[in-house]
């Protein structure tokens, strides 16, 4: 079998291609997970864009293969900001998916609110506001800073903010 990134590789180029099959591929194998992760950083934008893709599928729910990934994503957020808006606005869930160390958690809330400021794509924002969710809800102390966020962004937000922040608000006052 060719490897995952030349199925990246395959098909037309205005869709996702055989992305469904390398999630199929990758559900239960993690190896097939980090070789997939490598592909966020290849130098063809259209195999780092269905990577993304298929990353951030198998990792809602197997959020521990990111651990030994969490390193390169940390140190990789100025690579992430210069990439076209539809790869990037799936990358701020992957954050919001690595199990953080108290030190880990400014580096990345800060990179999330500077997107959250700098940003015009809707999906990043909604992106950057559910990962900051995230974060507080595995550190409770940042609890009510996130709080203010989210609701700060939909004041300004479009609709699809607004909509999220209602959801995002709804699960964290359940805490």
């Amino acid at each position: 079998m060719k490897n995952l990134l030349q199925h990246l590789r395959e098909g037309d180029p205005r869709t996702l291609g055989k992305t469904d099959e390398v999630v199929r591929i990758m559900r239960n194998n993690q190896k097939a997970f980090d070789e997939v992760f490598e592909g966020l950083f290849d130098e063809e934008y259209l195999v780092r864009l269905r990577a993304v893709n298929a990353i951030e599928k198998v990792a809602r729910s197997q959020r521990e293969w990111l651990l030994p990934h969490k390193k390169k994503l940390l140190k990789s957020f100025s690579f992430f900001t210069k990439q076209p808006d539809l790869m990037k606005m799936q990358v701020p869930p992957l954050y919001g998916y690595l199990a953080l160390e108290k030190k880990e958690v400014g580096k990345v809330t800060d990179q999330l609110n500077r997107w959250l400021m700098t940003e015009q794509s809707t999906f990043i924002k909604v992106g950057s506001l559910q990962a900051l969710a995230d974060i507080s809800q595995q550190h409770p102390w940042l609890h009510d800073e996130v709080v203010s966020i989210i609701q700060d962004e939909m004041v300004k937000g479009s609709a699809a903010i607004q909509a999220r922040g209602r959801k995002l608000l709804k699960v964290l006052h359940k805490k």
